[in-house]
């Protein structure tokens, strides 16, 4: 079966919304520390791959490598999307990924404020911390406009 697998940081669980079903969990620090092979798996992929079984605790390949699926996402409504619906991703730490793919650029960020009218002041430092390439800003200006419109 083939799935999008994405390497992230601990805290894209929590600013994605990936929640865990019961019984489940996000990856955390200490697994991107030590580079665990672990997966959280998106509902529809889980239920793709399982059945009706409970997915937590078996095991998987990928790229020929086994990983213990820690979490299931919890089915949430999703009304914007890059790559696909979060509900057919894997997800697994940056670290492990980097060591088993040989890749660690950067493809998405993902940024939160408390308040949506800071927004666009958060673009605008992101924008003076990453430096001005035009493609880091063209993608950051239209964020922008999204997030005020």
């Amino acid at each position: 079966m083939n799935a999008q697998v994405s390497g992230t940081s601990w805290v894209y669980g929590e600013a994605r919304r990936h929640y865990p079903r019961s019984g489940g969990r996000f990856f955390g620090p200490v697994d991107e520390a030590e580079k665990r092979r672990v997966v959280f798996l998106g509902d529809e992929l889980a239920r793709n791959i399982f059945g009706t079984e409970d997915a937590v605790g078996k095991t998987i390949q990928i790229n020929n490598s086994p990983f213990t699926v820690i979490g299931v996402m919890v089915h949430k409504r999703q009304m914007g999307v890059y790559g696909g619906p979060d509900e057919r991703h894997a997800v697994m730490p940056a670290t492990t990924f980097k060591a088993l793919f040989g890749r660690d650029r950067l493809w998405v960020l993902v940024i939160e404020t408390h308040e949506p009218e800071e927004m666009a002041g958060a673009l605008k430092r992101l924008n003076e911390v990453l430096g001005r390439s035009s493609a880091t800003t063209r993608r950051t200006d239209r964020a922008s406009r999204r997030g005020t419109s």
